[in-house]
């Protein structure tokens, strides 16, 4: 994301609001639990990565999709691992949930449709 800030990543995703997730998808897209954040992260201009930090670490905000049905959350939303190596050498100040964690881009998903590109964004928060 060229010149982010949380204004504008939050600016992005409001505009995501009552769109289908078919409208972000490219052929293969996945279909398993991940698939939801992979389409309203490239909706959103994020780069998919692995690494054990934010979403968008030069603004520090994780971005989570949250699952919901009837206005409900519908099922749990994954953070991170925390390997037992890690207990060890990291403290609550230097752990990477801490760091995803510490600002957090919530994007709920209607997830009342059964198919995937029907499933509409709902109103992101951070």
């Amino acid at each position: 994301m060229p010149e982010a800030t949380e204004d504008s990543l939050l600016a992005l995703a409001l505009a995501l609001a009552g769109r289908p997730l078919g409208m972000f998808q490219s052929g293969d897209d996945g279909r398993g639990k991940g698939a939801m954040g992979s389409l309203v992260e490239r909706a959103l201009g994020i780069a998919p990565s692995s690494r054990p930090e934010p979403d968008v670490p030069e603004l520090g905000v994780e971005v989570k999709t949250v699952p919901v049905k009837g206005g409900r959350v519908a099922e749990s939303t994954w953070v991170c691992t925390a390997a037992p190596a890690s207990l060890v050498e990291e403290t609550w100040a230097t752990s990477r949930a801490r760091a995803k964690l510490a600002r957090v881009l919530f994007v709920p998903i209607d997830v009342t449709a059964p198919a995937l590109a029907d499933r509409r964004v709902g109103t992101a928060f951070l």
